[in-house]
C-alpha cells in the first residue's frame, strides 16, 4: 500500500479536476519512493484503475515523472497506455501497439491480457489469436478478474467448437468464487453446452440453479424448455411456461404447443449460440458509451450490489434499515413529502444519500441533493456524524461539475455501459 499522503490526496485532486495539483502529488509521491521498482500489478493497482479515464496527455505526463526518478518500468507502462487510450486511432493501430510491447517484453502479463481481449472486441473475433493469449495469463491476470478471462476462454474456445476447453474454462470460472458478478451467466453457459451435446440430466441440474436462485433469468428459461423438449418431457415443458414466472420466447412457446405429450424424445435443430450469454464485465480496453433507458434500472443495479456486500463508488456501504427501507427512502422535509433515491450507512453511521439520474439533461440535480444533505445534516444525523451526497448520472453539464466542486459534501459519478456485438 502507499506509505505517502501525497498519493492519496492526488485521488483527491483527480476527482476534483485539478491537473495542477494532481501531477505535484504525484510528483511528491513518486519522489518520495525512489530507488522502489514498480512491477505490473503495482502499476494496475495504484495507478491504472484509478486513473483509467485521466484527461488526455495524463500518462504521458506520469511518463516523464518516472523518467525523472529513473522508474523505467512505470516510464515504459505509462507510455504503453498513453499510446493505447489516446494515441491509437483503430483497433489495427491497438493490435500493434500491443503486439510489439509484447514481443519487446515477452514476460509481460498486462500487455498480453489487453490484447486477448481485444481480440475477443466484436469488431475483431479472432478467436484463435485470443486464446493463447488469455491462456498466458489465465490465473495471473493483474488488471482483469481471473473468473473473466476463463469466461472469454471458454467464449474463445466455444466459438472454435473446441468443446472440452469450453467446459473446463466455465468449470474454473465458477470454482473460483460464487460471488462472481457473472456466475449466473458462465452457470448457463455450461448448462447449454452440455444441452448441445445431450448430456440433457447434467444441463438441466445447472439451468435449475440458475433459475430457482435467479441467478440468470433471461437465457436460461428459454435453455430449461430446451432441455425439456430434448428429453421428451413436453408436459413438463408447458407446466413451466404456464407458470409465467420467467418469459420463455414466443418461439419455443409456439414449438411446444405443436409437440404432443407423447413424444420420447425430440431432436432440435441446435443453434451454437442462441442460448448462451455474452460476458458483461467492468472493464474493458475500450467501450461504447450509453445511457440507461430508465433509472429504475441503475438503481436496481445498485441495490443488488449493496445488499449483496459488494463495494459502490469504492465505499463500504449497507443500505439503511430503519423506519422505512432505505431504497426510494421517504421523509418530510417539514415542508413536503420527499422520496430519495436510496439512502445507505457505513460502519461508523455516517449517511450517504445516493440519487440517480439517467442523465442531466433535466432539473437541478445538484441543488436537489444538496437540499436532501442539508436536511438531513439539520434534522436526522446523529452528534459527530456526518452526511455525504453521492451522485450518479450519464454526461454531467459543466454547471454540474463546477456546482459539485464547490461542495466537498457531494461527490459525482459517470455511469458507462457498454454493448459488445459477439454475433
Amino acid at each position: 500500500m502507499p506509505k505517502d499522503s501525497y498519493y492519496w490526496w492526488g485521488i483527491y485532486y483527480f476527482f476534483k479536476n485539478d491537473k495542477k495539483n494532481l501531477i505535484k502529488c504525484i510528483d511528491n509521491y513518486i519522489s518520495g519512493n525512489v530507488g522502489i521498482e514498480i512491477n505490473e500489478s503495482e502499476f494496475v493497482v495504484y495507478f491504472l484503475v484509478v486513473y483509467k479515464n485521466a484527461y488526455c496527455g495524463f500518462w504521458k505526463k506520469l511518463s516523464e515523472l518516472f523518467k525523472k526518478y529513473n522508474v523505467p518500468n512505470g516510464e515504459k507502462l505509462s507510455n504503453l497506455f498513453e499510446d493505447f487510450y489516446y494515441n491509437c486511432k483503430n483497433y489495427d493501430e491497438k493490435e500493434n501497439l500491443l503486439v510489439n510491447y509484447v514481443q519487446d517484453n515477452p514476460e509481460t502479463i498486462l500487455a498480453k491480457e489487453f490484447l486477448g481481449e481485444l481480440y475477443c472486441d466484436e469488431k475483431i473475433k479472432r478467436w484463435y489469436n485470443a486464446i493463447p493469449m488469455l491462456e498466458q495469463v489465465a490465473g495471473k491476470s493483474v488488471f482483469y478478474f481471473y473468473e473473466d478471462i476463463y469466461f472469454d476462454l471458454a467464449w474463445c474456445y466455444g466459438k472454435v467448437k473446441n468443446y472440452v476447453e469450453e467446459e473446463k474454462n466455465y468449470r474454473k470460472c465458477l470454482e473460483l468464487n460464487p460471488n462472481y458478478q457473472n456466475y449466473g451467466l458462465a452457470l448457463n453457459n455450461l448448462g447449454y453446452l452440455l444441452y448441445k451435446q445431450h448430456r440433457l440430466d447434467e444441463a438441466e441440474k445447472l439451468i435449475l440453479k440458475c433459475l430457482d436462485e435467479e441467478l440468470e433469468t433471461y437465457y436460461a428459461p428459454n435453455n430449461l424448455v430446451r432441455i425439456y423438449l430434448a428429453k421428451g418431457q413436453v408436459e413438463k415443458a408447458k407446466k413451466f411456461i404456464a407458470t409465467k414466472k420467467f418469459k420463455v420466447s414466443k418461439s419455443l412457446v409456439d414449438k411446444v404447443k405443436k409437440y404432443s405429450s407423447k413424444n420420447n424424445f425430440i431432436d432440435e435443430e441446435i443453434s451454437d449460440d442462441e442460448g448462451i450469454a455474452e460476458n458483461k464485465k467492468f472493464y474493458r480496453g475500450e467501450t461504447k458509451i450509453e445511457q440507461f433507458t430508465s433509472e429504475k434500472i441503475l438503481e436496481d443495479e445498485l441495490v443488488m450490489r449493496l445488499e449483496s456486500g459488494k463495494e459502490i463508488f469504492g465505499l463500504n456501504l449497507k443500505i439503511y434499515h430503519g423506519d422505512f427501507y432505505g431504497r426510494q427512502y421517504p421523509f418530510f422535509d417539514g415542508k413536503n413529502k420527499r422520496r430519495l433515491d436510496i439512502l445507505c450507512e457505513d460502519d461508523q453511521g455516517n449517511f450517504y444519500i445516493i440519487e440517480l439520474k439517467k442523465d442531466s439533461g433535466y432539473g437541478d440535480a445538484y441543488r436537489q441533493i444538496k437540499n436532501y444533505v442539508d436536511y438531513f445534516e439539520k434534522n436526522r444525523v446523529k452528534k459527530g456524524k456526518k452526511v455525504f451526497g453521492i451522485l450518479c448520472l450519464n454526461s454531467p453539464t459543466e454547471k454540474l461539475l463546477q456546482d459539485v466542486r464547490k461542495d466537498k459534501r457531494i461527490r459525482l459519478f459517470e455511469y458507462k455501459i457498454s454493448y459488445d456485438e459477439l454475433i
